[in-house]
Formats: C-alpha cells, structure tokens, sequence
C-alpha cells in the first residue's frame, strides 16, 4: 500500500485490491477442481500427454497382491473388488494403527471392515493374462492363510509383520515366483526387496547355495600368475571373479534350468 505521513503504510490500493481478489478467485477454482476428482486421461489437451498414459495404473500395493506389474497393469486388468477390498484395508490399518495401535487392533480392522478377501474375485477379468489371475489366486490364498487369526492381533506392528513375512516373504520367494509365473522371472515385490538366491544341482536335486560359501561355489577364481618370468610379462591380466554357466549355478531358478532332472540319481 501508499505510505502515510507518518511513514506507515496505508490501506492498498484499488488497482491492489483487484489483483487480490483475481488471486483469491483463482485458488478458489483450483481448489474446487481438486474437489471435484483428479483429471482423466481424455482431460489433457494432447490425448498422447504423459501423464495420460498413467492415469489409469493399478497402484503398487494393488499389482502386489492382485496381480499384476508395477507400472504396466492397468485398473481394467485386475479384479476391481480385490483393488477396492485391498484400499479399503490399507485405509482400515492407518486408522487402527493410530487408534489401536498397541491394543485392540485387529478388533478394530474387523469392525474397520477389513474383511477375508474371496479367491472367487480373481476371475472377475477373463480377457486379463492367465498369468495374472493365477498370480491373484495365489497371493489372496496366501493370505487367508498368513492372516487367519488376524482378529486376534493385538498390536498392529504384528499385523505388519505377518505381511511382511508370510504373506511377502523372501523364503519361499523364488517357489512362489515359479507357481505365478511358470518361469524363472522374480515378482515385483520379490525383486525390489529380497536378497537374490543362487541354486545349483546337487544329488540330482535343485538346492539353495549356501552364500557363505558363494563365491568358492559359484564363481571362478582368476588364473594364477605364471612363476616364469617371460610368461609373466606376455600373460594377459587375469579376469575378474566371474560367474560360470558350466558350474550350474542358477539366478532364483529353483528348477536350475531342468538340468538336475536328468542327472543320475534323481529320485
């Protein structure tokens, strides 16, 4: 505003004034379009616009359990009443969390209406991969079974904990990987938060290596360096550790390629 005599500054201007209000009516109407719901797909002045493209992915949590891939699934692919029952959970445990977070929590998912989700629910979308329902099918099943006693839960630090490693655990990841899929491709969840399992043949059987012992295992040491002088000094430097393909050790393949199925043997 204009300074006073007194060198304080005065009431704004008319023209100040106006500016304002512009502003104001401004946020008011972004306000009021938040309200209303984000913008669609067809919402966007160039219909190829990036962030179109991603206006309809089925989030993380959804893809994890209801099948799927993080940021490739779309909505329409997966089964709408495992998505809604699954944010419908999600939103139950951060207010339980809060509220019963050290006593009474999992009465209070119950009364939430995080209810057991129905298997029945990954058929919902027959045009959808097979590999994706299956995948639903198995993670819905699992967790019926990880979260059977789930009412009883006290704390909800438990009921995290039995997500984390039941229903998402790293042990059984690579089998489980397997089952959905039917190849040697890790799952979502399984890539960006387990350690990698390494498998080799052993008595005609598929087994775990030990990763302690990985390296002498696994990967083959570097040639050592010739005593004679004159081939010391022609040598090419030695590679690096190394993994080897013909040591039959195999990335999260519990079938290690099948090449233990016609080893001597197998039983």
């Amino acid at each position: 505003g204009s300074l006073t005599r007194t060198g304080m500054p005065g009431p704004p201007l008319a023209s100040q004034r106006n500016e304002a209000m512009v502003v104001l009516r401004q946020l008011r109407g972004s306000v009021l379009a938040l309200a209303v719901g984000f913008p669609k797909p067809e919402d966007w002045p160039i219909p190829t616009h990036w962030a179109a493209q991603y206006a309809d992915l089925a989030p993380t949590a959804v893809v994890d359990l209801c099948g799927g891939q993080r940021g490739i699934t779309r909505y329409n692919e997966t089964s709408q009443s495992c998505a809604t029952w699954l944010v419908t959970t999600l939103k139950c445990q951060q207010v339980c969390h809060q509220t019963h977070g050290f006593e009474g929590f999992g009465g209070c998912m119950k009364d939430c209406g995080a209810k057991e989700p129905d298997v029945a629910w990954c058929s919902e979308v027959p045009k959808s991969p097979s590999w994706l329902r299956n995948h639903c099918q198995v993670f819905l099943a699992r967790w019926n079974k990880c979260m059977a006693n789930a009412s009883s839960i006290n704390v909800s630090t438990s009921w995290a904990s039995e997500v984390d490693t039941c229903v998402f655990g790293c042990q059984d990841a690579p089998w489980v990987s397997r089952s959905v899929r039917g190849d040697t491709e890790p799952l979502e969840w399984h890539k960006a938060k387990c350690t990698p399992q390494w498998f080799k043949c052993e008595e005609a059987l598929c087994k775990p290596v030990n990763m302690v012992k990985f390296e002498a295992t696994c990967l083959a040491r570097p040639p050592t360096p010739s005593s004679d002088p004159k081939q010391a000094a022609t040598a090419k430097a030695p590679p690096p550790f190394q993994h080897v393909k013909d040591m039959d050790c195999f990335y999260n393949d519990v079938r290690c390629d099948g090449r233990c199925d016609s080893m001597p043997g197998k039983p």
